[in-house]
């Protein structure tokens, strides 16, 4: 759930509060049914934006060998390496 409407920049407030699902929102918005509701949203912000886009994990389309700007966590740095030598 979320709140759906304008929010103030200014005091990071929701002009309108209304609680929506993820699923509710794509359906009124997008004429779209998750065919997966349940499942986690992936955060889509593209790092020009420092507002989170987060979107619904079935909508989403990896390209292959597409790479990422963000450095790598201690943990995907260890994966790296262990899967390297």
């Amino acid at each position: 759930m979320f709140a759906r409407g304008r929010v103030d920049e200014e005091s990071a407030n929701v002009d309108i509060p209304e609680q929506i699902s993820v699923a509710d929102y794509f359906e009124q918005q997008y004429k779209r049914k998750l065919a997966y509701p349940h499942l986690p949203c992936i955060d889509a912000t593209n790092g020009v934006s420092k507002r989170a886009n987060w979107l619904p994990m079935e909508l989403v389309k990896l390209v292959e060998w597409q790479r990422s700007l963000k450095p790598l966590d201690a943990t995907q740095r260890a994966r790296v390496s262990s899967k390297s030598i």
